[in-house]
């Protein structure tokens, strides 16, 4: 009887050791990271340049859940090398103006049940500077290899598995206005007196902010919207970010 005991119990601790391994955040490994730089002329090199610097996340292979955010990177970085770097070049060449292109990432969120990544990719063309953010959010228990979890889904509006596009679409629209709403209530309130501009108006938003694509994951599991330089505020300020739970987006449908 005590020996049997004993085998239940250590059964137990072995089932709750593997049951808190699993729900560990991913264990990420070295970044997938080069600078390709392409000179215009070998021969002179007054003659400028295109030069792409990119550094992408990368999941430790021996964790299991790796392929989910793998397959994503690593078809990002053979199209950057292999057709996007070199056709940039070629549309610059002429022009003769070297150009610098910078790709790094921000972790915004690594849990058990998501990872999400802020990246931010600043082109330098003389004087001339563009920044631009993209968010890209995986999920570790109900995703697919090479494939980022979009809104619907992280809101739960949308079954993981559903093929129609029509509800798809549907649900996503839902979504997109209320955020819509959420955000124009928060650029109202403006409780952190904020500078927005004065007649920032819905419109403004559906012309150069989409819910859907314009988001990353905080450490709560909730999203951040943001929105682009210089249109609901001065450029100089950058980004605008607004966070918002997703049980506010779920009560506001």
């Amino acid at each position: 009887m005590r020996h049997g005991i004993r085998f239940l119990l250590a059964v137990l601790i072995i089932c709750a050791v593997c049951s808190s391994a699993l729900a560990d955040p991913i264990r990420l490994g070295s970044d997938l990271a080069n600078t390709v730089v392409i000179p215009y002329d070998e021969e002179d090199p007054q003659a400028g340049h295109y030069s792409y610097s990119y550094c992408f996340p990368y999941a430790d292979e021996s964790d299991s859940r790796a392929p989910l955010i793998n397959e994503l990177y690593e078809y990002k970085v053979s199209e950057l090398e292999e057709s996007t770097i070199p056709l940039m070049a070629d549309g610059y060449m002429d022009a003769g103006e070297t150009v610098e292109v910078t790709e790094t990432y921000t972790v915004t969120c690594s849990t058990d049940t998501y990872f999400s990544v802020l990246f931010v990719r600043n082109t330098v063309i003389g004087d001339w500077q563009k920044t631009r953010w993209e968010g890209n959010t995986f999920s570790l228990l109900h995703g697919e290899p090479g494939s980022t979890f979009d809104l619907t889904r992280i809101l739960g509006i949308l079954d993981v598995g559903a093929q129609d596009e029509f509800m798809e679409n549907r649900q996503t629209q839902k979504a997109a206005a209320a955020v819509l709403t959420l955000v124009m209530e928060m650029i109202g309130d403006n409780e952190d007196d904020f500078p927005f501009y004065d007649d920032v108006t819905k419109e403004d938003l559906l012309d150069y902010f989409t819910p859907a694509d314009d988001f990353y994951l905080d450490e709560d599991e909730n999203p951040v919207f943001f929105i682009r330089p210089g249109i609901i505020a001065d450029e100089e300020l950058g980004f605008v970010t607004f966070p918002i739970s997703v049980e506010d987006i779920r009560d506001e449908m």
